[in-house]
């Protein structure tokens, strides 16, 4: 099962199918990434799954083509990063878990949770939420950072210089001081990219 509280109930090609829409799409995670995209896009159209994964930009979006393009891919790795770091959330809550029982119930003292981490990194999970919903949260930061990182690249084809309006969603493109064009992010106020998200 996920640890977002899904269940696989079939195998096979069909259980296949379903996992990949989970992942991508339906498991809380993806849906949080999801919500960034749907949020940024100022026509507000109804995104499906066939406009993320097959890169379509969806009807009357006014998204330009390539830029959607950047922005799926910049989801998915998200959705895919995100929960890998809910499957470690959760898979460090299952050892504290398991120390637990092993202790007979009792309270352990910070004195061995140090001695037990000795040599590798603290392994208890930072109080304020579910592995879903902390892995939620760094899933969308990460949409955020990946879409940064591409415009960080300063390479700009010519074709969006010529094409994109400079009020298109996700980003657009601004003039350089001395010559040529940059991508700059739309970055919502309500994301804060931490620097600690690799």
């Amino acid at each position: 099962p996920c640890p977002c509280g899904w269940q696989l109930s079939t195998g096979g090609e069909e259980g296949a199918q379903r996992m990949q829409q989970h992942t991508f799409w339906d498991c809380p995670v993806a849906q949080a990434v999801m919500q960034q995209v749907r949020n940024a896009i100022p026509a507000a159209p109804e995104v499906s799954r066939k406009h993320l994964w097959l890169l379509q930009a969806p009807p009357d979006s006014g998204l330009y083509q390539p830029v959607w393009a950047v922005v799926c891919l910049a989801a998915l790795n998200a959705m895919q990063q995100g929960r890998a770091y809910m499957w470690a959330l959760h898979k460090r809550r299952q050892e504290l878990l398991a120390s637990y029982r092993a202790s007979g119930g009792r309270q352990v003292s910070l004195e061995e949770c140090w001695q037990r981490a000795a040599g590798t990194r603290l392994s208890m999970v930072p109080p304020g939420g579910s592995p879903t919903s902390k892995a939620s949260a760094r899933a969308a930061a990460l949409f955020w950072s990946h879409l940064q990182d591409f415009a960080d690249i300063g390479i700009v084809p010519v074709d969006w210089v010529q094409r994109m309006s400079p009020s298109h969603a996700f980003m657009r493109i601004q003039p350089k001081p001395r010559s040529g064009h940059c991508l700059v992010l739309h970055l919502p106020v309500d994301i804060v990219l931490p620097e600690d998200l690799y």
